[in-house]
């Protein structure tokens, strides 16, 4: 069987105080391997960790686990939905950051 990839799209938003935006997209592809942790792009405070990975037949599904959520990802599924926010306070201004996440298997 080849070495499966948990592949993740995402979209960037940073908002400060309503006037200053940046917004960035893209995709990371993460080896499958139970008890990884990575980095999230963008939000590096925040991370995300490969809780399971388990085979059903010859179909893979993981179970990993971003921003206090938990979601599966099963090979040849759906496309799962996930988000991670980082709020702070920069010189007194106030500063949201989010990011959307697509998690598929590869």
């Amino acid at each position: 069987m080849d070495k499966r990839l948990l592949v993740m799209k995402w979209d960037y938003k940073y908002d400060k105080e309503s006037t200053w935006f940046d917004e960035d997209s893209g995709e990371e592809r993460y080896e499958l391997i139970e008890g990884a942790s990575y980095t999230l792009p963008h939000i590096s405070k925040k991370s995300l960790e490969i809780r399971s990975v388990k085979t059903e037949g010859d179909l893979i599904h993981a179970e990993i686990y971003v921003d206090h959520h938990t979601y599966t990802v099963r090979e040849n599924g759906e496309p799962v939905v996930g988000y991670a926010y980082y709020d702070y306070s920069v010189a007194g201004d106030s500063v949201s950051q989010t990011l959307c996440m697509d998690f598929s298997i590869a």
